[in-house]
């Protein structure tokens, strides 16, 4: 057969639907990538700002994972006094002032409220206002808590531009793919075309190939899916039905990329108010060849050169 080096217009269109859910297999996976890179890095600010937030008081409204307490209530209790006097103070030197105690005390509470907080008491209370050791703490947390918060705001911040620019070149690449394999899949379409009507020209058997074109039209008594193109509803030009609204329909000669819009009705003309279709995207596989494969009152419209348009009215 003359045209049988050529590939098929359903050869070609479904090398192209297959590319496409390649594109969109690959684009799904890295998006997969990003979201649980995301996960663990906002996980992980989450878990450093637990354990730098501290709060005052252990009781039933600290979240999971704060710390709490403070250690002015440590260094009051009793039983520490009494264990730092017999440590710290026993033995003082003979020219000690009578504050020695006091001053070792005061001393050991400063280093131990630095080496929590990591910020210096004097930062915060340099005006000498924090007059007692739990206020001097109180002052000390609520300056640690402020850089902490500060931090967390800051990482987050970050985190949402580095992973908002990582998942928008995914979909750029993903749009550019799927540009791509449109544009080749209609070149390929047009290429064959030309070639099956150069060959069928030059064929001297008209028989041989009407018997290969030969087509089985659908009943008459079907639904009709596309709908009236009249003054009032002038139709625009779409790629999918997400661009024709509801209750209309992006209508596509076959292998044909790009449509118009057109209201959805039955073999009688009512609108059937269809929703958009999901695999709309795809290339068009038409209705008819001949007006006679329509219902009475539509007709068969397709582009020049096409070999199968839609019923139209």
């Amino acid at each position: 057969m003359l045209g049988s080096c050529v590939p098929s217009r359903h050869a070609i269109v479904s090398e192209g639907s297959g590319r496409l859910s390649a594109a969109e297999i690959r684009a799904t996976a890295e998006m997969d990538r990003i979201k649980a890179a995301w996960d663990r890095d906002t996980a992980a600010a989450d878990a450093r700002f637990a354990a730098a937030f501290r709060y005052p008081l252990c009781n039933e409204q600290v979240p999971p994972g704060h710390p709490c307490g403070l250690l002015a209530h440590e260094f009051r209790s009793e039983d520490f006094k009494a264990e730092f006097i017999r440590s710290r103070c026993a033995n003082p030197p003979q020219d000690a002032p009578e504050s020695y105690c006091f001053d070792r005390y005061y001393a050991d509470f400063i280093a131990a409220v630095e080496d929590r907080y990591a910020v210096a008491p004097e930062d915060v209370c340099g005006d000498g206002s924090c007059n007692s050791l739990v206020l001097l703490e109180l002052q000390v947390l609520k300056a640690s808590n402020a850089d902490a918060l500060r931090t967390f705001g800051e990482e987050s911040a970050a985190l949402n531009v580095k992973y908002k620019a990582k998942s928008d070149a995914v979909l750029e690449q993903f749009r550019s793919e799927v540009a791509a394999i449109n544009a080749d899949t209609t070149q390929r379409l047009d290429r064959a075309e030309r070639t099956r009507s150069a060959l069928l020209a030059a064929s001297t058997s008209m028989q041989a190939v009407s018997q290969s074109l030969a087509y089985q039209p659908p009943p008459r008594t079907g639904s009709v899916v596309t709908a009236p193109t009249t003054a009032a509803t002038a139709p625009t030009g779409c790629s999918s039905d997400f661009e024709c609204g509801f209750g209309n329909l992006c209508v596509k000669d076959s292998g044909a990329f790009n449509g118009v819009c057109a209201r959805a009705v039955n073999q009688y003309g009512t609108p059937t108010h269809q929703a958009p279709r999901s695999d709309s995207l795809r290339p068009g596989v038409g209705q008819c060849s001949f007006d006679t494969e329509c219902s009475v009152g539509f007709r068969c419209v397709k582009t020049a050169g096409g070999l199968r348009g839609n019923c139209m009215k």
